[in-house]
C-alpha cells in the first residue's frame, strides 16, 4: 500500500511539471538574465537598499514595519518576518532584480496579518507534528493506531491548508512586486522611461517562469515529505495506520 501511495506521489509530481510546463533551460535562463551587467548598471544609478525599502513603503503608505540589512554578507535572502514586522534585506545589491525583491517583501508587509501569522504558526506545528509521526514509526509505537491516524490526517490537512495560503501571498507578492518598482523608480525620476521599461520587460521574463517554479517547489516540498514518510513506514514494519 505504501508503495502504491508513493509511486502515485512520484507519478503526480511529474505530471505537474508537464502541466506547468518546468523546463530547467528556462531556470538557467532567468538566473542568467538576474545577473544582467546592462540591467544591473541601471538599477545600481538608484539609491541603496534600506532608502530604497523605505521610500516604497512610503508608496504603499506603511510607518509601521521597520526595516533591516542582513549581518551575513553572504545571504543573499530577503524576508519579511511577520512576528516581528520586519523586513530583512539579504546581500541583493550585485543583481538588477534587488528592486523587485525589495517590493516583493514590502508587499508582503501589507498583505493579511492574519494569513501571514497563520502560515507561521501552521508552518511550525506542522513541522512538530511531522517529527513526531517519524518518531512514532522509528521507535514502532504503534499502540494506538487511531492517534497515529489523527496526526497523519492532522499533518496531511494542515499541510495542504499551508500549501494554500504560501501559494496566495507569494502569488499575491509576486504579481504585485513589479508595479511597487515601477512606481518608485519613476517617482525617482533618475532613470528615463525606455530605462525603466527594460528592467520591468526583465521583471516580466523572470516571473513568467520564476512564479509557477516557485509554487511547483511548495509542492514538491509537501509530496517529498510525505514521499518520505510512507518510505520510512515501509523499511520499519509491522504499521498499524488508521
Amino acid at each position: 500500500m505504501e508503495l502504491v501511495i508513493i509511486i502515485s506521489l512520484i507519478i503526480f509530481l511529474f505530471v505537474l511539471k508537464i502541466g506547468l510546463d518546468i523546463k530547467l533551460k528556462d531556470l538557467k535562463r532567468i538566473k542568467e538574465l538576474g545577473y544582467d551587467e546592462k540591467l544591473k548598471e541601471l538599477t545600481n544609478k538608484l539609491p541603496d537598499n534600506i532608502e530604497i525599502c523605505k521610500d516604497m513603503l512610503k508608496i504603499i503608505k506603511n510607518d509601521e514595519t521597520k526595516i533591516e540589512e542582513s549581518k551575513d554578507e553572504k545571504s543573499t535572502t530577503s524576508l519579511y518576518i511577520v512576528m516581528s514586522n520586519k523586513i530583512l534585506i539579504g546581500n541583493i545589491k550585485n543583481t538588477f532584480t534587488s528592486i523587485q525583491t525589495i517590493a516583493h517583501e514590502c508587499i508582503h508587509s501589507k498583505q493579511s496579518k492574519v494569513m501571514q501569522k497563520f502560515n507561521f504558526i501552521i508552518s511550525n506545528i506542522i513541522g512538530i507534528i511531522y517529527v513526531i509521526l517519524i518518531a512514532i514509526i522509528l521507535f514502532n509505537k504503534f499502540e494506538n493506531p487511531i492517534i497515529f491516524g489523527i496526526l497523519l490526517i492532522a499533518y496531511l490537512l494542515l499541510g495542504i491548508s499551508r500549501l494554500i495560503v504560501r501559494s496566495y501571498l507569494e502569488i499575491d507578492a509576486m504579481m504585485n512586486a513589479k508595479y511597487l518598482a515601477k512606481d518608485y523608480m519613476e517617482s525617482k525620476g533618475i532613470l528615463l522611461l525606455d530605462e525603466i521599461q527594460n528592467i520591468i520587460d526583465g521583471y516580466d521574463e523572470i516571473n513568467s517562469v520564476g512564479i509557477k517554479f516557485y509554487i511547483f517547489v511548495l509542492i514538491l516540498k509537501f509530496i517529498m515529505q510525505i514521499i518520505l514518510l510512507f518510505f520510512i513506514l515501509m523499511l520499519f514494519p509491522p504499521i498499524a495506520l488508521l
